[in-house]
């Protein structure tokens, strides 16, 4: 996605390099990211599984 063809590839006229980023919540972003690289005594004991959802 990024160094292909898409809008968020770089720009062919070496300007500034800008890729925007959904806002999601750094918590729930966080502890996706330790269980799916394997960091699993990284994420809590007790998590909140309603802020995981959106409504």
């Amino acid at each position: 996605m990024l160094f292909g063809p898409g809008k968020e590839s770089r720009p062919a006229n070496n300007d500034d390099w800008v890729v925007e980023l959904l806002e999601d919540p750094a918590f729930e972003m966080q502890t996706t990211l330790y269980i799916v690289h394997g960091l699993v005594d990284r994420v809590p004991e007790h998590l909140p599984v309603d802020s995981f959802l959106d409504s």
